[in-house]
C-alpha cells in the first residue's frame, strides 16, 4: 500500500474540540493516520473474489 502523506487532513484537524486530541507533531499524525486507516479496512466485512 503506497500512501502519500495526508496534508488535508493534518491541517483541518478539530483544534478546539474536547472530544479530539490535536497532534502538531506530523510523524505522530502519520502514524496514527495509518493505524486508523489499517482499523477501517479490518473492521470492514469480508466479501470472497467470486461473491461480488
Amino acid at each position: 500500500m503506497n500512501m502519500s502523506f495526508p496534508f488535508w487532513q493534518f491541517l483541518n484537524q478539530p483544534v478546539f474540540s474536547s472530544s479530539h486530541k490535536v497532534i502538531l507533531n506530523p510523524q505522530r499524525f502519520w502514524h496514527v493516520h495509518k493505524v486508523e486507516v489499517l482499523e477501517r479496512c479490518w473492521s470492514r466485512a469480508y466479501e470472497p473474489e467470486g461473491r461480488r
